[in-house]
């Protein structure tokens, strides 16, 4: 086939417009930093850029590994960060039962979480538990520890002493409606232990809860943006500082 010179403006033209749409679709990083520190989760309700002083933060935790089998999603390392450079909430109000929180963030986007427990009522729940009755009194869960067909988080073979029944989030004014998944296998909540940090972008809060004791002992950290639930990690027989990356705090 014989190449026609007509055919050279098109071909130019065609080749600087795939550019510019090449261009208009790349993510562009924030100021001073490098191409790839700009991630987004797919759990996540928007992209967020979050700043821990290091942009190989996560890459630097020495038991990495370890931290990565607590995480849903690879692509959450983009929330693990040390607390400490964060701003802390301190709750409206502490009770044995019950904890809330009302505040604005950095940016005037109003949160208001309310977290509820109440003792754990075995009639009320499917379990596959051993029915020999100990001397202690106590029913005994087997291995696999199942609460209503799900892997119960703070059991160890044991009933737990309470449940959450209530988990509440509210976004400047609006409720957000939050899948149960997220808090109905955790079991005996310490709520005198929960902690609540807001982001550098004032978008985002971490909701750091833990519970039970011993060989039960757990910690979570649930993350939320203004749009709702972005996603949760959690760690068996360890503390937030393992959560952060900061120290290997786990029994």
């Amino acid at each position: 086939m014989k190449f026609n010179p007509l055919f050279i403006p098109f071909l130019f033209i065609a080749i600087i417009c795939f550019g510019c749409k090449n261009i208009s679709e790349r993510k562009v990083p924030p100021n001073n930093s490098n191409e790839n520190s700009l991630l987004e989760s797919p759990n996540s309700s928007t992209s967020i850029w979050v700043d821990n002083g290091d942009q190989n933060y996560f890459e630097s935790i020495p038991f990495r590994d370890d931290l990565k089998n607590a995480l849903e999603d690879l692509d959450d390392t983009i929330y693990v960060c040390s607390r400490e450079k964060l701003t802390k909430i301190e709750p409206l109000n502490l009770e044995e039962s019950k904890i809330t929180y009302d505040f604005k963030t950095s940016n005037q986007n109003h949160f208001s979480l309310k977290i509820q427990n109440k003792s754990f009522e075995v009639v009320e729940h499917e379990m596959q538990i051993d029915t020999i009755w100990r001397e202690d009194g106590k029913y005994y869960l087997m291995s696999n520890d199942t609460i209503d067909g799900k892997r119960s988080i703070g059991t160890d073979g044991n009933i737990p002493t309470a449940e959450i029944e209530k988990f509440s989030l509210n976004v400047n004014q609006k409720e957000i409606n939050l899948p149960s998944s997220i808090y109905n296998n955790l079991y005996s909540l310490k709520l005198d232990r929960t902690e609540v940090y807001e982001t550098k972008d004032g978008n985002h809060i971490y909701v750091y809860l833990s519970g039970s004791d011993g060989a039960a002992y757990y910690s979570v950290k649930l993350v939320f943006s203004i749009k709702g639930f972005s996603t949760r990690i959690l760690a068996i027989l360890c503390g937030y500082d393992f959560i952060d990356g900061v120290r290997f705090d786990c029994v």
